[in-house]
């Protein structure tokens, strides 16, 4: 925090300031509207008292969430899921008011206000961001926002030049990138490496000489920014080249080279006030995954209330068709290797384990899973319940907690995790969920190598779309029975 005071400009000090009004006014314009729609009159009195409350909330969810993403850089989806969390915050301030004043307040009413100043609010955020990065091109060098990369009108071409240090496979990667983006105005004008001696040259770039020269070139020519882009092996010896860059005013770019993703993608995250880089297979927090999740909660809580009828017959029908209990739970790993427990009805006889070591010989799935057609283990009710996924159900408890999704790869066993090849421990990334494209293409018939790189197909190419159409192929094949 001390970080984000030092660096808190009057600018932002003054955004700040006029935020609060502004959500105080949208907030009487809700609570205007609200009202109006259930023919209700609100009292001037009553609208001060509802506003002054309002102040009250948001001032502490203002310091408690917001100040700190306002100081530091921060995409839309941050600012809208903040948002979100401070929508939540205010609805349980509204009711703990109501409840407190004995003010009657129905529940259309609440539901109404809170549509209309969750919609309210979260307008001007996406106004401020679109314009905010709008403009961001036109800065000028003595704004705070101004961007080094990015084309300056009032130069030319040649006017805006580079040097790239590192000479390897990064360097060349900064060249391609600047000669396929015509509309960059930074041309690289030669190479800078300790490594690489002699005349060399790619895509028209020379190699200019070491480090002894770079101070030289610096004097004698315009350079406007210098890209490190060094080998992992002379990483320690890129530390001069920074250092004279930043004595001698020279702007530095470091890109995101050290490491060479071939799966993960890499985003901007802040850690402590501090930008930092993160490598990551699954896909980062963001308005979708966020839809994601509240879709999911959602559709189990709503699932859950119009299935129970059926789960307790269901349950009622495993206690009395065979010994045991109606629930079976057992410890799973979810996302990056959580253990929980996930709950199922009841298919097997008690002793399943036990037997199970006897069945071994008889594994029908290559790899560390176990899976017997005609598995003795199995109750007569359990073959039909298996059969059209009905076990599965008792799951939706564990999309309501937060445990699994509604898509997503199936959870693991832990000792079939420790039999993972590293490669395959990668469906861990994300969490686990009630069906996935293994269910919906095949399940048994396909062998546990084939199954980890479906999971991992899904992980790679996850969207809302693929979500629903994966969805909308586990009802059929659930009611042909061919999802067991």
């Amino acid at each position: 925090m001390e970080h984000a005071r030092k660096h808190t400009t009057p600018r932002q000090l003054a955004r700040m300031i006029s935020g609060a009004p502004l959500r105080l006014i949208l907030a009487g314009v809700a609570l205007s509207l609200s009202a109006s729609i259930w023919s209700q009159e609100l009292r001037f009195s009553e609208l001060v008292e509802m506003l002054a409350l309002t102040g009250l909330l948001y001032g502490l969810i203002y310091l408690q969430c917001g100040l700190r993403d306002r100081l530091r850089p921060a995409d839309d989806a941050v600012l809208l899921l903040n948002n979100l969390k401070s929508e939540i915050k205010f609805a349980l301030g509204i009711l703990a008011y109501a409840f407190i004043v004995e003010t009657p307040l129905s529940k259309s009413e609440l539901i109404t206000f809170l549509v209309f100043n969750t919609a309210l609010q979260n307008i001007p955020v996406i106004l401020r961001q679109w314009i905010g990065s709008a403009n961001s091109r036109k800065l000028s060098i003595g704004d705070p926002g101004f961007n080094i990369l990015q084309p300056a009108k009032s130069v030319s071409l040649a006017e805006r030049k580079a040097l790239v240090y590192g000479a390897g496979d990064n360097g060349k990667r900064v060249v391609e990138t600047l000669a396929e983006n015509p509309q960059s105005d930074i041309t690289p004008v030669g190479f800078i490496d300790c490594q690489r001696k002699g005349l060399w040259s790619y895509r028209d770039v020379p190699l200019i000489g070491g480090m002894d020269k770079f101070e030289r070139i610096v004097l004698e020519s315009q350079v406007d920014v210098l890209f490190m882009a060094p080998e992992p092996e002379d990483l320690q010896g890129s530390h001069k080249a920074f250092e004279l860059a930043e004595k001698m005013g020279v702007p530095v770019c470091v890109l995101p080279h050290v490491y060479h993703s071939k799966i993960c993608s890499c985003h901007l995250e802040h850690f402590n006030g501090q930008p930092a880089l993160v490598y990551s297979s699954s896909k980062p927090k963001s308005a979708a995954t966020l839809l994601k999740e509240t879709v999911d909660r959602v559709a189990a809580a709503v699932g859950l209330i119009v299935i129970s009828p059926f789960l307790a017959l269901t349950a009622l029908a495993v206690k009395f068709t065979s010994k045991g209990p109606a629930f079976f739970a057992q410890t799973r790993l979810g996302q990056n290797g959580a253990p929980f427990q996930v709950y199922k009805f009841r298919t097997m006889t008690t002793d399943a384990e036990e037997k199970k070591t006897s069945l071994q010989g008889h594994n029908e799935m290559s790899g560390p899973m176990f899976k017997m057609k005609n598995d003795p283990r199995i109750t007569p009710l359990g073959k039909v319940l298996r059969k059209y996924s009905v076990d599965e159900l008792p799951q939706l408890f564990n999309v309501l907690k937060g445990d699994m999704s509604l898509v997503g790869p199936r959870p693991a066993l832990p000792k079939e995790v420790a039999e993972f090849a590293p490669w395959q421990r990668r469906k861990l990334a994300v969490k686990p969920g009630l069906t996935c494209i293994w269910q919906v293409s095949g399940r048994n018939n396909i062998d546990f190598e084939d199954w980890m790189k479906l999971d991992l197909e899904y992980i790679d190419n996850w969207s809302l779309w693929l979500d629903a159409k994966i969805i909308a192929r586990t009802a059929p094949t659930v009611l042909k029975g061919t999802g067991c």
